[in-house]
């Protein structure tokens, strides 16, 4: 009989008891987002489809020899026929993984032959072996998201199998993928306060500039590099309120972003808008190059959110973010929910260990150059010397929303290439 109630995380938690050809019977649970499935009937009603594919799936069953059945036997006959009959995505992926990289090797075994062992020994295969990665056209091992969909579909293949009572148990589900993933971690130790030099930092716009990969991230960084700003408050910038295109003097035009919020993630709770780390607000002013950036990015925006609100009425999608609808952010997901700063940084670490000739700086380095860089510049630029060195401390530590004493502990670093002009220096002389 099924049944259906709301679990702790906010999921409809659907039950239902299934009849087996030996005359057994077993209760099957299958989760539903709450987002998506609203109201309860509309959770009962999806959770009654799933049922019934899973009844379905449950009846069919494979005549072939369980004897000598193989793996790539049974998915020829009962997987692939069954599961193509209402094909996803998922399926899709499943059927390329099965297809080009795990029956190809194992496909021979047969089913009630395979043993945990067997399923270790081709993971440690698969993950000792390099890869094309098609985006970046580098060789490189496996990640552990790659790892997950090998494991995923074949333990969707052995699943249907022991449904069919082919095999006892799936072998796959006691499988630690983490345990072969391998992984290059960029520790936080001698490179939490590092920044790039002026060649370096100039070399990674450049590669940011011809990223096509994902332009709307290589925008992301550029912005963080030549302003300064948190990765929290990069994902806040509200493309109605916090951008200030507009002249704000009769001399020059002077742009500017008004920093007043961030994205943070909180426990139990999720993304939400909450203040900046100091609670200060701010303008961080930008040059015309930052300028051009911020349009382009605007221009992507509108088009994204043109191409989904101009769909036909009953394929229309929702644009925008369901806790705040008036906020329309400048970096977000297609859809317009914001991005969580986490997964900025994650992105930061694949992609810098892509970088040749460059240290494997965290993300915050930006935000480090930007202080280093812009502090050296200002004063490179003060030819006659009368420029108010304070005033200059302060202006950079309010651009980057600190005190002049956090600015000058955290944030000024000294670089090589400046220390070696310390040697043309002869203070006591003038």
């Amino acid at each position: 009989m099924a049944s259906i109630s709301i679990a702790k995380n906010n999921t409809w938690v659907y039950q239902e008891i299934f009849n087996y050809p030996d005359g057994s019977s077993k209760r099957h649970t299958k989760r539903f987002s709450k987002k998506e499935f609203k109201t309860e009937n509309s959770a009962l009603k999806q959770g009654k489809i799933w049922a019934r594919n899973k009844q379905s799936e449950i009846d069919v069953s494979y005549e072939g020899n369980e004897k000598s059945a193989t793996l790539m036997d049974f998915y020829l006959n009962a997987w692939y026929p069954l599961k193509t009959q209402n094909k996803t995505q998922t399926t899709d992926r499943y059927i390329s993984t099965l297809e080009n990289q795990i029956l190809p090797v194992i496909g021979e075994i047969r089913l009630n032959e395979l043993t945990l062992k067997q399923i270790h020994t081709y993971f440690t295969q698969v993950s000792n072996t390099k890869i094309k990665n098609l985006n970046t056209k580098i060789f490189d091992y496996p990640s552990q998201s790659a790892l997950e969909n090998h494991k995923k579909a074949l333990s969707n293949l052995l699943t249907l199998a022991k449904n069919y009572q082919y095999i006892q148990y799936n072998p796959v589900k006691e499988l630690q993928v983490k345990d072969f993933a391998k992984k290059e971690k960029i520790t936080q130790t001698a490179i939490t306060r590092n920044s790039f030099s002026k060649s370096q930092a100039n070399f990674l716009l450049e590669h940011l500039q011809k990223f096509e990969e994902d332009k709307q991230f290589a925008r992301m960084m550029q912005l963080m590099l030549l302003t300064g700003l948190r990765p929290q408050e990069l994902c806040a910038l509200d493309i109605n309120k916090s951008i200030s295109l507009a002249e704000d003097s009769m001399e020059s035009n002077l742009y500017h972003l008004s920093i007043f919020q961030a994205i943070k993630t909180v426990s139990g709770v999720g993304t939400i808008i909450g203040a900046t780390k100091t609670t200060n607000n701010r303008n961080v002013y930008f040059s015309d190059r930052v300028y051009k950036i911020i349009v382009e990015q605007i221009i992507y925006k509108e088009n994204e959110k043109n191409r989904i609100l101009n769909q036909p009425k009953k394929e229309r999608r929702n644009f925008g973010w369901e806790k705040d609808k008036d906020a329309y952010f400048l970096f977000s997901h297609s859809k317009g929910k914001p991005y969580k700063p986490e997964r900025i940084g994650k992105k930061w670490t694949k992609f810098i260990q892509k970088i040749p000739n460059l240290p494997q700086y965290q993300l915050y380095s930006l935000r480090h150059t930007y202080a280093t860089l812009m502090l050296y510049s200002m004063n490179q630029n003060n030819n006659n010397g009368n420029t108010n060195y304070g005033a200059t401390l302060q202006a950079i530590a309010n651009s980057l929303g600190h005190t002049i004493d956090v600015f000058i502990k955290y944030y000024v670093h000294p670089q090589e290439e400046f220390q070696k002009q310390l040697a043309h220096v002869d203070f006591l002389r003038n």
